[in-house]
């Protein structure tokens, strides 16, 4: 091959490297061009955010849903009474006599549950009935005291009792009656714990468990609030509700509120309030008196 020939041929290899060499920039540039038009620039391009859609029940969530740093508080349930007015019953007072629900009707009154052979907080339970009944003379009303053990509580046997508190017969009522019948008008009606205690458990003056509270009832027969009877602070809130009761005529079931249950074995000590009374009675039923229930407040 001649200088010239060479010569040629060496020129069209460079040229060819070039043109090589020129395409796979162009390549590369128009490599480098879509990748920055698509992706914005090699940043991901961001996402659309659709909000979620909510059902209308989603929406109503209650506060204990949502997330706290707070601990959440005890709430602790109250009776449910029922809407309408407790059902009716049949029961003997201290003098064999029927009483039944019509007789309390159209006055608001005050009940509790005791027996006359109690030796824990029945002897409470009635001394703050007994105040009642004196701080309350001017209101209209009714006390009931409801044996839980009917089969020593004879008619007899509670007018003996009532006497010892010096019960007015004509506005605080002492009744016994059917012991499943009382148990049912306890348990569905007033929603309270009574039981018979049987066995080891069962000992004297401690013969039966039951509530410490007194339940308000309007005229109607509806049961409005319970407080517990050992507790002065709930009976002063008790002979509160009962005057504004009073004064405002029948109200709404949810116009008084029930108080907070406590449990107390403390004697009660005497109101600092207007209507205070005297000492209460002493009380000497020969069996002793009063409640043998470490049940709710109870």
């Amino acid at each position: 091959m001649t200088t010239g020939e060479t010569t040629t041929a060496n020129r069209r290899a460079r040229w060819g490297l070039l043109a090589t060499g020129a395409l796979l920039w162009v390549i590369v540039a128009a490599a480098g061009w879509y990748a920055l038009h698509s992706h914005g620039g090699g940043k991901a391009a961001p996402e659309t955010v659709v909000p979620p859609v909510l059902a209308e029940d989603d929406l109503n969530v209650s506060d204990e849903s949502e997330p706290s740093t707070q601990p959440a508080p005890l709430r602790i349930k109250a009776p449910a009474w029922a809407p309408y007015e407790v059902s009716d019953f049949e029961l003997v007072d201290t003098k064999g006599q029927r009483v039944t629900k019509a007789d309390l009707a159209g006055k608001p009154w005050v009940i509790c549950f005791i027996f006359t052979r109690c030796a824990f907080t029945c002897p409470q339970i009635t001394r703050a009935m007994w105040k009642l009944q004196g701080q309350l003379d001017d209101v209209d009303m009714r006390f009931v005291s409801l044996t839980v053990d009917p089969d020593n509580d004879t008619p007899e046997q509670l007018g003996r009792y009532a006497q010892t508190y010096n019960a007015d017969p004509k506005r605080w009522l002492f009744l016994t009656g059917d012991k499943a019948e009382i148990y049912r008008l306890i348990h569905e009606c007033f929603q309270m714990p009574v039981q018979e205690m049987v066995g080891e458990d069962r000992k004297p003056g401690f013969e039966v468990a039951h509530s410490n509270n007194i339940l308000l009832v309007d005229a109607a027969g509806r049961v409005l609030g319970k407080y517990n009877g050992i507790v002065d602070t709930e009976m002063v809130s008790l002979r509160k509700a009962i005057r504004k009761m009073n004064q405002a005529g029948s109200p709404q079931q949810e116009a008084v509120q029930p108080a907070v249950e406590q449990e107390s074995s403390r004697p009660n000590s005497a109101e600092n309030s207007n209507g205070d009374q005297a000492a209460p009675p002493s009380v000497s039923s020969g069996k002793g008196d009063a409640q043998s229930s470490n049940q709710e407040g109870r």
